[in-house]
């Protein structure tokens, strides 16, 4: 028997997107994803194999007087995992996570976030994202193979502008995790690997002197 599990959660908030007094523009957006995956191939022949792919995709705009700003995100998440064995007992276990971070360090604000205070005011601006991933891979004794494939990219940018100036920023972040393992009869082993990368922005463009 064969057992392949595989599933993925999207969680998206848009913190808001408005224009406030007269020129002020606040908006932002946060997001988080995640996949899981798991081959659990028993002794004796089979073989087993999980594939998800995810893409994201969001944009924000707004205009005021004499204010603008846009920011938007892009990516797509791939996981994938096969095992395939004679007599050997197989695991195929893995995660991937993709989530927004606070630029500011700060809990509870958006991982891209921008704000302008009027037509003559500050410009402010911060974008964040991070990603995690690990996998487990084990054979038990006699023939067998199994390997494991998490792959993220993500790109975001925002821009903002009013009388005084204009801020923008761009970020991107790509990584590939891949581990695998095989062997012979009589032969045992097992790989385990994680990664963790992210990004982090913040802009400022000051406000004109009174």
């Amino acid at each position: 028997m064969v057992r392949a599990i595989a599933g993925s959660i999207i969680v998206v908030l848009l913190v808001g997107s408005s224009a406030l007094a007269l020129g002020d523009i606040f908006q932002g957006f946060s997001f988080e994803t995640n996949l899981t995956g798991s081959i659990e191939l028993p002794a004796g022949p089979g073989s087993g194999s999980l594939f998800q792919n995810v893409m994201l995709g969001n944009n924000q705009e707004a205009e005021s007087v004499g204010t603008a700003a846009s920011q938007g995100l892009q990516g797509m998440l791939m996981q994938s995992g096969n095992a395939d064995g004679l007599c050997a007992g197989l695991t195929v276990d893995q995660t991937l996570f993709a989530i927004s971070i606070d630029p500011t360090g700060q809990s509870g604000s958006a991982g891209q976030i921008q704000n302008i205070s009027g037509s003559l005011g500050q410009i402010g601006q911060g974008q964040g994202v991070g990603v995690i991933g690990t996998q487990f891979l084990a054979k038990g004794l006699g023939p067998g193979s199994a390997d494991a494939s998490n792959s993220v990219f993500l790109n975001q940018g925002q821009e903002a502008s009013n009388v005084l100036g204009a801020a923008s920023e761009m970020s991107c972040l790509a990584v590939m995790q891949n581990s695998e393992v095989s062997g012979g009869p009589g032969s045992i082993g097992s790989v385990i690997t994680g990664m963790q990368a992210g990004t982090a922005q913040v802009q400022t463009v000051g406000q004109l002197a009174q």
